[in-house]
This record gives structure tokens, C-alpha cells and sequence, in this order.
């Protein structure tokens, strides 16, 4: 099982359970914005408190920052997304969620979401639905998470979880027309200064 939580307003979320907050508020203080891994496994940045998720003991999961520029990677500037209709996916993120810019680069379509590229690839091996819709999550940033919620509806958009307030910032999670799942976050005020102390 994956899971996939977000972190807003002192509390980790799933946007795959009914039980939120996904522990409690005490789950974890201070850490990234989002992460994903297989349950059991958590990757936890500038994690200062932390007590236990799915029974697995939190207290020594710490963060590493490599400082070896030879071998540490770069940043991550982008995503590729299979699919049988390229078309069909294109449209969907260009009217629900509006690109920057957007290119044709070769077969690909490329979406540019402020430095951040979706590039979505069309390709005849894969089905036209993911076979496993929750085993990655794509989190994007919002201004207006209820005009995006809006905007998806009106295309008939299945909501994994639907646009709900938690502690004052709004997440919700919908699955693109090939059943990727794409959660939208429009983070409050004060979460945005607890992120940046």
C-alpha cells in the first residue's frame, strides 16, 4: 500500500482515507510540504517532533542533507505521463489546470507550470487507464483551488477526495482522464509561514 500525505496546518493528510487528519496533530512538527512512499517508509525533511503513523515507530526517521554537490542530485524540474491520448490529456490539464506556457517538443506535449514541465507522452503500450492510479500523486499548487474545483467538475472530473478545508488551506484530490491521480492544495496564509519557519 502507498501512502500519500500532505502536510498542512501541524497535521500529515491522505487524501486516500477517510481518517483525517492521517494521525494526529502531534504526527509530525515541522517537515516538506508533501511526500510519497510505500507505507513503513517515510522520508521526513527537517522533521523536529515526531511520534508514529500505520504503527511504524517515526522517532528515528531524521533528514539527511547531502552536501556533496559531486554526487547529490540536481532539482527535479519535471514529469512524464504515458498515454494512450495524448489529446484528450492535453486538453484536460490546459482547462482545468492552466499551464504558464505550453510547447510541442517532438511527440510530446509539454506544460510548463512556472519551471515545473509536464511533459505527457503519447504512446501506444499503455492502457488508456493507469492500472494503478494511486501509486503516484501529483501535487499542484493553486491560487484558486475553488475555481479549479470548478473547472474539473465542469469536464465531468471523478474526485478521489473531494476540495475540502483543513485548517484553512484547501485540498482536494482528482484523477486526470487517464486516472492519474492529481491532488490540487491552495495553502492558507499561516500555513504558508509555518512552511517557511
Amino acid at each position: 500500500m502507498t501512502s500519500v500525505l500532505s502536510w498542512a496546518g501541524n497535521r500529515w493528510w491522505s487524501p486516500f482515507t477517510k481518517d483525517r487528519p492521517a494521525a494526529s496533530a502531534k504526527l509530525i512538527r515541522g517537515g516538506s510540504m508533501s511526500f510519497v512512499a510505500p507505507a513503513g517508509q517515510y522520508l521526513v525533511r527537517r522533521a523536529r517532533s515526531v511520534a508514529s503513523y500505520e504503527g511504524t515507530d517515526m522517532s528515528t526517521q531524521t533528514s539527511t542533507e547531502h552536501t556533496d554537490t559531486a554526487t547529490s542530485v540536481g532539482q527535479v524540474t519535471s514529469v512524464l505521463i504515458g498515454t494512450h491520448d495524448v489529446d484528450r490529456l492535453r486538453t484536460w490539464y490546459a482547462e482545468v489546470l492552466p499551464p504558464q506556457r505550453e510547447e510541442r517538443m517532438q511527440q510530446y506535449r509539454v506544460l510548463d507550470y512556472h519551471g515545473f514541465w509536464l511533459f505527457l507522452d503519447p504512446r501506444d503500450d499503455v492502457p488508456p487507464a493507469a492500472a494503478d492510479p494511486h501509486r503516484f500523486l501529483l501535487n499542484i499548487e493553486v491560487d484558486d483551488a475553488t475555481a479549479v474545483a470548478r473547472r474539473a467538475d465542469s469536464l465531468g472530473t471523478t474526485w478521489v477526495s473531494p476540495l475540502e478545508d483543513r485548517d484553512g488551506s484547501l485540498f482536494g484530490t482528482m484523477q486526470d482522464p487517464d486516472g492519474n491521480a492529481i491532488q490540487i492544495i491552495q495553502l492558507s496564509d499561516a500555513a504558508k509561514k509555518e512552511m517557511a519557519d
